[in-house]
């Protein structure tokens, strides 16, 4: 931008900085609603809107953070020229020591569709941190509808301890968290193979295979295993020419964050959802488990509590909970309400309900897992 003398920021440079500012804070445009004319078949004025000089058809009226420094930012965009602050004046508002962190928005407005554009997201993943979820978020972010695999599901190691399907609604809340809905992205458990040639069957086969045009991953393995597709590597989809990547694969140090009580690093590099699912505490007395390296027989779930099934199978393209949900709408009226909050929330024939996991055992060479169904006294 090119200032006037004293360096005093132009007033029209005032308006398209706000104007930015606005884009930056909410995701939108800061005057025109183009995607509701688009919707209702108005192209040719979304287009007019869009382009032309905004402040003179309307008045600024979006709804921004609840900041102080953020009070500035309409009168940037006044229609009256002579009312927008100087360079100094905005410097002035928006200077200050104190960090405020501002809740995400929504984001695009709209989710990515599925239909060939899907990169899959094939990771172990112990334990979410914050890397993990930043490299979703940017292959998110370049307009990819995302397929996380999380692998190793129904084995626990020193390196896997804690169940998958608890470590997928951890994903999931760090998602929400950064703006993304349920429709962004799916999540599905993956289970461990000994060979490359199942993993390359189990994925030939896997439902929605055709919408896959991509693979994030930064395992050499995994490009092996998937060399017909493109692969989007943290350096291909971070990297800046000319300077040194540093790739953001933290999950040994944060599994020894827990094992040695390190709060601080835990903090540092957990993904954000990770505690809306189980507290520190949680995670240090859930680490040391009962190894199983190879399950050599097959996946059961089985329900108790409230109301008891069976074991039911877990086939390869399934999950426990799942199973569980189509068992119980065998005959009632069954609406799942959160299944990514910390406990599975539902209502069966009308009443409140959470689906709590206790615990995996082995029994032979399966795999037994155990939920309960506890009603609520009060609706969810």
């Amino acid at each position: 931008m090119k200032g006037n003398g004293g360096g005093a920021l132009r007033l029209e440079d005032s308006f398209c900085l706000g104007s930015l500012f606005v884009q930056l804070l909410t995701g939108k445009e800061p005057f025109l609603k183009v995607d509701e004319l688009v919707e209702t078949g108005e192209r040719q004025e979304a287009k007019i809107l869009k382009y032309a000089l905004p402040g003179c058809v309307t008045m600024f009226s979006r709804d921004l953070p609840q900041d102080p420094r953020c009070a500035i930012i309409a009168s940037m965009l006044d229609r009256d020229a002579s009312k927008r602050p100087t360079m100094k004046e905005v410097v002035q508002a928006l200077a200050s020591s104190k960090r405020v962190k501002i809740a995400p928005v929504a984001r695009f407005g709209k989710s990515r569709p599925k239909q060939r554009n899907t990169v899959l997201f094939p990771a172990r993943m112990g334990l979410p941190h914050r890397g993990h979820i930043e490299y979703m978020t940017r292959v998110m972010e370049l307009g990819f509808h995302l397929k996380i695999a999380i692998q190793r599901t129904y084995t626990s190691t020193q390196d896997d301890p804690y169940p998958k399907w608890i470590v997928a609604k951890m994903v999931a809340q760090s998602l929400f968290d950064r703006g993304f809905c349920e429709n962004d992205f799916t999540i599905v458990l993956t289970p461990y193979f000994m060979t490359d040639v199942e993993v390359r069957i189990y994925y030939a086969l896997m439902p929605g295979r055709e919408d896959i045009i991509g693979v994030a991953s930064d395992n050499p393995t995994v490009w092996e295993q998937f060399k017909t597709l493109p692969i989007y590597s943290q350096q291909a989809v971070f990297g800046i020419q000319g300077k040194r990547f540093k790739t953001r694969s933290w999950g040994s140090f944060l599994r020894t964050s827990i094992r040695t009580n390190n709060r601080k690093v835990f903090a540092e590099l957990s993904a954000s959802g990770v505690t809306k699912i189980r507290s520190f505490e949680e995670l240090v007395l859930e680490d040391n488990i009962l190894p199983i390296e190879f399950l050599h027989g097959h996946v059961f779930v089985e329900l108790e509590g409230a109301m008891s099934l069976a074991p039911s199978a877990v086939h390869r393209f399934d999950e426990p909970e799942r199973v569980l949900l189509r068992r119980l709408q065998e005959g009632r009226d069954v609406c799942v309400l959160d299944r990514w909050s910390r406990q599975t929330c539902l209502t069966i024939n009308g009443l409140a309900y959470t689906l709590v996991y206790a615990d995996s055992r082995l029994r032979g060479d399966n795999l037994i897992i155990r939920y309960q169904l506890e009603e609520q006294t009060q609706p969810t």
